[in-house]
């Protein structure tokens, strides 16, 4: 009966007979880790590039508009100017008076000497 109990008891297998690596085997899990490594860094590389181009063209654009609202700045003033004002129609037909009338102060208000 003990020659039966050893027939079904399991066999202790020791540590360095379970991992047994050849060197294809060592070959093919270097590539995959190698290879692992190169993607992660490619999409980390394409993400950082990317960021940068959206910056620059950011850039641009902040660029574009600064001009545009600096030129838009210099109508309006050109607009506001004395020389533009004299130019008007409205200003041009307007006619000098030889006597002006000058409205007369109220005397209730005090006047400083």
């Amino acid at each position: 009966m003990e020659h039966a109990q050893r027939q079904f008891a399991p066999k202790k297998k020791l540590l360095s007979a379970t991992i047994k690596f050849g060197f294809v085997s060592l070959m093919i899990y270097t590539f995959v880790l190698i290879t692992a490594i190169m993607v992660t860094y490619m999409v980390k590389f394409n993400s950082a590039s990317t960021k940068g181009y959206e910056v620059v063209r950011l850039e641009v654009d902040r660029q574009k508009l600064i001009l545009k609202t600096e030129q838009q700045e210099l109508m309006m003033s050109e607009a506001k100017s004395i020389a533009s004002l004299k130019d008007r129609a409205v200003i041009k037909r307007m006619v000098k008076s030889n006597t002006p009338m000058y409205m007369r102060l109220d005397t209730a208000m005090a006047k400083a000497d």
